[in-house]
């Protein structure tokens, strides 16, 4: 889909600068028999506009430069896509379809293919060796739901999946890490890596993955479970310069503060990339600035550290040790 998208708003920014930050794809998908029930969404990875299709689309765009048109729909061989102008689109969530991410091919899906794909890495293995893949979770539903409760008809799990490429492939154990909240004790709401081990090796005693489990304790915690990841990356959310921030701390003394705050915030308002309202709702939300009401009572900077947020997060802090100063404050 993002492919088909990439495709019609190039073209459509031959003829309005910066129409592409506009268009909205919505695709249809179908359904069918064909020895079994199937349901597929309605894209070609080959696609390519026709002539008919460019002209439809010139003459749509130029009518977008005076109000909002009614949405476009092409409709050309496989690919059924409803274009829409909105206001704004970001180019990471831009195309949508209705139909969930399903499989229904032990084969024709993102798993199979991915452990195919790595079974090359480990066929070359001497004789005795464990071949072991792993298979981390970034928003994919079916390895988030290896053996969903509810399931369409013909539809196939991400457990019987890799149960079938152990049989067909030649590797011996397929270790699948997915951030999850709330199916620990004691109960968290943060994520932690839940492991699920598929051994081609029959009735493995559970000690046999202690490692494993060992592993996974001493990976840095997720900060988002898969699904919710892939939505953030969708709205651009781990752009480079899209920063995530840590709180401000303050810490209050007699005639002393303390003030924790975030180096990746103050960097991007002394670069310019934020102006001072918005760096202010970040730093203090609906709190005075702290900065202003100590320095009104006399209290001054005296020190500055940097404390480091450490591996899990993506900013650190600058500690500003404020202490009263005869020179700052009123005179008695």
């Amino acid at each position: 889909m993002d492919h088909t998208a990439e495709i019609v708003a190039n073209y459509a920014d031959r003829f309005q600068k910066r129409a592409s930050d506009h268009l909205y794809f919505e695709f249809a998908d179908r359904s069918y028999w064909d020895t079994k029930f199937r349901r597929e969404r309605c894209v070609d990875p080959n696609f390519e506009l026709s002539c008919s299709a460019r002209l439809l689309l010139r003459d749509w765009i130029r009518t977008a430069r005076h109000s909002p048109p009614a949405p476009l729909r092409i409709s050309e061989g496989k690919t059924n896509v409803l274009i829409s102008w909105r206001p704004s689109v970001s180019k990471h969530a831009r195309t949508f379809c209705s139909m969930p991410p399903v499989a229904y091919d032990l084969e024709k899906n993102p798993i199979y293919t991915a452990l195919k794909k790595k079974r090359r890495q480990v066929s070359g293995a001497s004789q005795g060796t464990l071949r072991c893949i792993f298979l981390f979770d970034a928003g994919c539903s079916l390895l988030r739901h290896l053996k969903p409760t509810m399931m369409g008809t013909n539809e196939i799990s991400g457990a019987e999946i890799i149960h079938h490429a152990l049989r067909k492939l030649s590797v011996d154990l397929v270790c699948v890490f997915s951030p999850s909240s709330g199916n620990h004790l004691p109960y968290s709401s943060s994520p932690r890596w839940k492991v699920t081990c598929f051994d081609k090796r029959e009735n493995m005693d559970s000690r046999e993955y202690h490692r494993l489990n060992e592993l996974s304790s001493r990976l840095p915690a997720p900060q988002f479970e898969g699904y919710q990841a892939r939505s953030i990356h969708a709205q651009g959310g781990f752009h480079p310069q899209k920063s995530w921030y840590l709180g401000t701390k303050l810490t209050t003394g007699l005639t002393t503060m303390t003030i924790s705050l975030s180096s990746r915030l103050l960097q991007d308002y002394l670069a310019g990339r934020i102006d001072k309202d918005t760096y202010e709702h970040h730093a203090f939300g609906d709190m005075k600035n702290p900065f202003e009401a100590e320095l009104s009572g006399g209290l001054t900077i005296q020190a500055v550290k940097f404390e480091s947020g450490g591996l899990d997060d993506d900013d650190d802090h600058i500690v500003f040790d404020l202490a009263l100063d005869p020179g700052a404050g009123r005179i008695q």
